[in-house]
C-alpha cells in the first residue's frame, strides 16, 4: 500500500525540470583561472583569448594563462581590450593609464588621469589615434606624438561607440554622430521619432539587431528604467521596441547577437531574446544571479561567459544540449526511446523516470536504490523492463501498472526480444525468458555482456567471455571468430542495411555479415582508440563511443566525424545511446545530454597550429620563419600549440624535418614539443600540422652551416698552407744544409786560420831575428871556449824549439807545459839582454797549472812584445813581471804581463820613425788569433792593454783574461 501511495505521488507531481542548456563548463581557480572577476573578454586576430580581470590582463592560448603586467602600472584591475590593426591588444584602467601588448611586453602609452579625473573610459584605436571615450568628453590621441589633438567639451551625455564596415556610430544625447574609420569626417544623423512617447535623457549603446541593418539602441540612465528603438539610417525613423519585464530594470553590461538571438549580460543573469514583431521576447535566461559581464563567441564556437564573482562559463558547443533531470541524480546508467519526443532514464542511483526530450518535463515512475543496469522497451506490448541490481520491474504504459518479478532477471546486462521472448544477459548466462519473466532458459551458462536479435536474419547474437555467438531458430550456436580467434564484445546494434556491428575491448570495431567479417575498424582506419565503451546504429550511420571521444562513422563514405570535450562533450564515460529524430542522446556520468545530428558537426572547426618557442643549444630563440646556424649549433627543439579552449587536451600533431626523414610523425597525446639533438650540417625544413585533418602545414627551415674544416675555402686554405708549408720546409731544409755547410767551411775556414795563427805564432816565436840570435850567443860561446855555456844554451834551445813544434800541433796545452816554455825563453832574452833584465813568473797558490788549459802559443807573443817593444828600447833596469791567477770568482784565469818599458805609443811613434811600413806582426797576429778563438767560444777571451804615460819608466801591463768554462 505505502509503495502504491509512493507511486502516486510522484505521478501526481512530476514536475518540470528547467529547459535544456548547452552543456556548460565552469572555470575557476580550481582550474587554474587567474581570477573570478572577469570585467572584459576578447579574441585577437591570432586567435588568443585575452581577459580583463580584477587581478590584471591575461593571455589564454588553449592551455595556459599569461600575465601582462608593467611597473606604471597604477593597481591590477584592468578593462576594455582592444586590437589595433598592428595586432597590439590595448587595455585601459580606472586611473586613466592606457597600455598596449606587442610580443611578451605590456607597454605604458599615456597616463590621462589629470583628463579623464578617475573617470572609467570607452576607447577605439585607429591607424593613427587613439580614441576615448567618457560621459562628456572625447580625445583623440596622436599614436606617434602622444599629442591630444582634439576634444570636444561639451556638456552633452556621449554613448558608446558602435563599430561598423564604414566607421563609427556614437551617440551625442540622443543624436547619432556617423564618422568615417579614421574619425575624421564626421556628421550627425537625423533621427525621427515615429510615435508619441517621452523621450530618455541619454544614448547609452548602439547596437545591429535587425536582419534590414537598422541599428537598435537603447537608451539608459540609472534614474530610469531601459528602453530600446530601432533606427533607420537610410528614413531616420526610430521606433520603440517592447522590452520584457525582466530587463526593463536590470544593468545591461553588454549585448551578444546570435543569429537571430540577443543575448543581454546583466547584473542578475544572462537573458537569451529574440526579437519579434517590434517585441522582445524573452527565450531564457541561463546564470540566475550572477553578474554576467560578456559573452564572447571565439573562432572555433566556443561560448564564453565572463561573471563578475564567478569566474568563466564556457559553451564548447551550443548544438550539445544537458538536461536537467530534477529529481533524479547526476549519473545516468540506462536510456530507451519510448517515441520520438519521450525517453525512459534510470541513474545508477536508481531513480527511473520519463523525460519529454522537447518541454524538459520530467516524469518519476520508480525511485528506489539500486543501480539501473537495463532498459528495455517493447513496443508491440506496451511494456518497459527494468532491470536493476537487485530486482527487476515491468511498466504497463497502457495501465500505468508498475511490477516488480523477483527472479534471477536483475542485474541484466542487456536485453532484447524476438520471436515472441526475451533474450537476456546476466552475470552467469545467456538465455530466453517469456513474456512473464518467470524462468530463464540458459542457452551459454557463461557471463554475458551483450546481445541482439536480427530482425533482418532472424538471428540472436551473445558477446560472453567466450566470445561472439550466433544463435538461429534451430538453436544451432556458432562462434564467430577472427581468423581463428575469439572476438571479445562489449555491445551490439544492427545499421538500417541490417549489418551487424560489435564493438571490442581492446580490438575496434568488426562489421559482420552471414556470420563473418567483413570490416575491421581501428586506429589505423580513423579511430580515436581500440577501446570502445559503446557503439549504436543509426539509419547508415554509426555512432562509437572511445575512451578518447564520441565518432560517427559514415558507412557510405567510410569517414569518421570526431567530437570531443573541446567540441562540448561532457564526459567520455557514455553508459547508452539513443537516437531520437534530429538528435542523439547519450547517458553519462555527467547526466543526459545530446548532441544535433545537422549541425554539431558543422560547428566543428579543427584549429591552426603556430610556433610557440625554438631553442637552439637549450637557449630560446627569436621566432624567425628562417635560422641560419653554424656547425655546432645542431640541438633543435621546437614548441606549438593550437589556440582554442582546452585544445591541447584533445589534438595530437604530425611533424617531419624534411632533410632528415621525409615521413611523418604523429606525437603522443598532451605532446607539443619535438627535439632534435645532434643534427649533421644541412638545409632542414620543419612541418607540422594537425593530426587526420586538412590543416596549414606551417614550417620553419634551418640551414646548419658545414663546420669551416668541411668547406671549400678551408680546403683551398689548408692546401695553399701544406704548399707553403711544404715549401716552406723545403726552404727551410735548403737553408739549414746551406747553413750547415757555410758553417763548416766557416769553421773550416776558421780552423785553417787558427792553423795558420798558430803558425804565425810560431813564426813569431822562431822569427829568424831571434834564431840568429841564439845561434850568435852559441858560436859566441864557442868561439869564447866556453863549451859548457854554449853547450847549456843550445840545450835550452833545442828545447823550446821542440816545445814550439809540439804545441803548433795542439789547439791547447797545460798552463804548466805553457809556464816552462817561457821560462826558456825568458832565459834565453835574458842572454839576448846580455843579463840586463830582470823578469819574474809569479804563480797563484790556488792555481792549478796542471788542470787549465789554455790556447797552445798564446802568451809568449805578448811577452815577446813587451820585451821587443817595451823593454828593448829602454837602456837600463829592465824589468819584467809576468803573473798567472785566478780572478775573484774564481771563473776567469788571468795572465797579467807588466813591463816597465817605454810605453805602446813611444814604441810605435819609434818604430814609424825607423821604418814608416812596419807594423807589429806579433800584434796583428795575436789580435786575429783572439778573434778565431771567441768564434767558437761562448765566453769570450780577452785582452786589456794599459800604457801609463810617455815618461821614461812608464810601462805596459797586458792582461790576459782567458774564462775557464768555454
Amino acid at each position: 500500500m505505502n509503495k502504491l501511495l509512493l507511486y502516486f505521488f510522484f505521478l501526481c507531481f512530476a514536475f518540470n525540470a528547467l529547459a535544456q542548456e548547452p552543456a556548460k563548463l565552469h572555470l575557476t581557480e580550481k582550474d587554474g583561472l587567474p581570477d573570478i572577476e572577469f570585467y572584459n573578454v576578447i579574441e585577437d586576430s591570432k586567435k588568443f583569448i585575452w581577459l580583463a580581470a580584477d587581478k590584471g590582463f591575461f593571455r589564454y592560448d588553449g592551455k595556459n594563462y599569461q600575465s601582462f603586467t608593467n611597473s606604471k602600472q597604477k593597481g591590477n584591475s584592468v578593462f576594455g581590450p582592444y586590437e589595433d590593426a598592428l595586432g597590439r591588444v590595448w587595455c585601459n584602467n580606472i586611473s586613466g593609464q592606457f597600455f598596449y601588448v606587442s610580443g611578451n611586453t605590456m607597454h605604458h602609452f599615456i597616463d590621462l588621469s589629470e583628463e579623464l579625473k578617475g573617470e572609467l573610459a570607452e576607447f577605439i584605436v585607429t591607424d593613427s589615434q587613439l580614441i576615448i571615450f567618457i560621459r562628456h568628453n572625447i580625445f583623440l590621441v596622436d599614436l606617434e606624438t602622444k599629442a591630444i589633438q582634439k576634444s570636444f567639451n561639451k556638456k552633452v551625455e556621449i554613448g558608446k561607440p558602435y563599430k561598423n564596415n564604414e566607421g563609427y556610430l556614437y551617440t551625442e544625447d540622443c543624436k547619432i554622430v556617423k564618422t568615417d574609420l579614421q574619425f575624421k569626417n564626421k556628421h550627425y544623423l537625423p533621427v525621427i521619432i515615429f510615435k508619441n512617447f517621452e523621450r530618455p535623457k541619454g544614448v547609452s549603446r548602439l547596437i545591429n539587431i535587425v536582419k534590414n541593418d537598422s541599428l537598435a539602441f537603447y537608451f539608459f540612465s540609472q534614474y530610469d528604467k531601459n528602453n530600446l528603438f530601432t533606427f533607420d539610417e537610410k528614413s531616420g525613423i526610430s521606433q520603440k521596441i517592447k522590452l520584457p519585464k525582466t530587463l526593463e530594470n536590470r544593468i545591461i553590461v553588454h549585448v551578444f547577437l546570435h543569429n537571430d538571438q540577443v543575448w543581454f549580460s546583466t547584473d542578475f543573469g544572462l537573458f537569451i531574446c529574440q526579437l519579434k514583431n517590434q517585441e522582445l521576447v524573452l527565450l531564457n535566461t541561463f546564470f540566475s544571479s550572477k553578474y554576467v559581464t560578456k559573452v564572447l563567441k571565439d573562432s572555433f564556437n566556443n561560448f564564453w561567459i565572463t561573471t563578475k564573482g564567478d569566474g568563466i562559463y564556457i559553451y564548447p558547443n551550443i548544438n550539445v544540449l544537458n538536461y536537467n533531470l530534477a529529481f533524479a541524480d547526476k549519473s545516468v546508467s540506462e536510456i530507451e526511446k519510448l517515441n520520438d519526443s519521450t525517453l525512459i532514464f534510470g541513474t545508477n542511483k536508481g531513480y527511473v523516470g520519463l523525460i519529454n526530450v522537447n518541454s524538459g518535463k520530467v516524469k518519476p515512475i520508480d525511485t528506489t536504490a539500486y543501480r539501473v543496469s537495463n532498459i528495455f522497451y517493447e513496443e508491440e506490448s506496451n511494456v518497459a523492463i527494468i532491470s536493476k541490481e537487485d530486482r527487476t520491474l515491468i511498466y504497463n504504459f497502457r495501465d500505468k501498472i508498475l511490477t516488480q518479478v523477483d527472479n534471477e532477471t536483475k542485474g541484466a546486462k542487456d536485453i532484447d526480444f524476438g520471436n515472441g521472448k526475451f533474450c537476456i544477459s546476466i552475470y552467469n548466462s545467456f538465455g530466453f525468458i517469456d513474456e512473464t519473466f518467470q524462468k530463464i532458459e540458459v542457452f551459454i551458462p557463461k557471463r554475458s555482456y551483450a546481445n541482439h536479435f536480427s530482425k533482418t536474419n532472424n538471428v540472436f547474437y551473445n558477446a560472453s567471455v567466450d566470445g561472439l555467438f550466433s544463435i538461429k531458430e534451430n538453436k544451432n550456436i556458432k562462434a564467430i571468430n577472427d581468423n581463428g580467434n575469439p572476438i571479445f564484445v562489449k555491445s551490439i546494434t544492427q545499421t538500417k542495411a541490417g549489418a551487424i556491428w560489435v564493438s571490442t575491448f581492446k580490438n575496434g570495431v568488426y562489421q559482420i555479415e552471414n556470420d563473418e567479417i567483413v570490416n575491421h575498424f581501428t586506429v589505423k582506419d580513423g579511430l580515436l582508440s581500440n577501446k570502445i565503451t559503446h557503439i549504436q546504429g543509426d539509419d547508415n550511420s554509426l555512432w562509437i563511443v572511445t575512451e578518447k571521444g564520441i565518432q560517427l562513422l559514415d558507412l557510405n563514405s567510410k569517414i569518421f566525424k570526431t567530437l570531443t570535450m573541446q567540441n562540448g562533450i561532457p564526459s567520455y564515460r557514455i553508459m547508452d545511446i539513443e537516437p531520437v529524430g534530429d538528435h542523439v542522446f547519450f547517458a553519462s556520468n555527467e547526466g543526459l545530454f545530446s548532441v544535433n545530428k545537422k549541425t554539431t558537426f558543422n560547428t566543428t572547426i579543427t584549429p591552426e597550429v603556430y610556433f610557440t618557442a625554438v631553442d637552439v643549444n637549450f637557449k630560446n630563440q627569436e621566432f624567425l620563419p628562417a635560422y641560419n646556424l653554424s656547425h655546432n649549433q645542431n640541438s633543435i627543439k621546437i614548441a606549438f600549440n593550437t589556440n582554442g579552449f582546452k585544445s591541447h587536451e584533445h589534438t595530437k600533431y604530425q611533424y617531419r624535418l624534411i632533410g632528415e626523414n621525409d615521413n611523418w610523425q604523429t606525437t603522443e597525446d598532451l605532446v607539443n614539443t619535438v627535439n632534435y639533438n645532434g643534427l649533421p650540417s644541412g638545409n632542414y625544413t620543419f612541418q607540422v600540422k594537425i593530426a587526420n585533418s586538412n590543416s596549414t602545414v606551417k614550417c620553419i627551415d634551418f640551414n646548419i652551416a658545414k663546420p669551416f674544416w668541411r668547406t671549400w675555402w678551408f680546403y683551398a686554405l689548408v692546401g695553399a698552407v701544406l704548399a707553403s708549408l711544404l715549401y716552406a720546409f723545403y726552404r727551410r731544409k735548403i737553408n739549414k744544409l746551406t747553413r750547415e755547410q757555410n758553417a763548416k767551411l766557416q769553421n773550416e775556414m776558421m780552423s785553417r786560420q787558427l792553423v795558420l795563427s798558430q803558425l804565425e805564432n810560431l813564426r813569431s816565436q822562431m822569427n829568424p831575428h831571434f834564431i840568429f840570435n841564439a845561434l850568435n850567443s852559441i858560436q859566441e860561446y864557442i868561439v869564447l871556449n866556453e863549451k859548457d855555456l854554449a853547450s847549456s844554451f843550445l840545450i835550452k834551445f833545442s828545447r823550446l824549439m821542440r816545445i814550439y813544434l809540439d804545441h803548433s800541433q795542439q789547439d791547447q796545452v797545460l798552463l804548466s807545459e805553457e809556464i816552462s816554455a817561457l821560462n826558456i825563453y825568458l832565459e834565453l832574452e835574458k842572454n839576448r839582454f846580455e843579463d840586463a833584465l830582470d823578469y819574474e813568473i809569479a804563480i797563484s797558490k790556488d792555481l792549478k797549472t796542471n788542470q787549465i788549459k789554455i790556447p797552445s802559443l798564446f802568451i809568449q807573443p805578448y811577452v815577446e812584445n813587451a820585451l821587443k817593444h817595451g823593454l828593448l828600447h829602454k837602456k837600463s833596469h829592465r824589468k819584467l813581471d809576468v803573473t798567472f791567477k785566478l780572478d775573484d770568482s774564481k771563473t776567469k784565469f788571468l795572465c797579467i804581463i807588466k813591463d816597465n818599458g817605454i810605453g805602446v805609443e813611444a814604441s810605435a811613434r819609434l818604430n814609424e820613425n825607423r821604418n814608416p811600413q812596419h807594423r807589429s806582426f806579433a800584434t796583428s797576429a795575436n789580435k786575429k788569433r783572439v778573434e778565431l778563438l771567441n768564434h767558437k767560444r761562448k765566453h769570450k777571451i780577452e785582452v786589456v792593454t794599459e800604457s801609463k804615460s810617455y815618461a821614461e819608466d812608464s810601462g805596459t801591463t797586458v792582461t790576459i783574461i782567458i774564462p775557464l768554462n768555454r
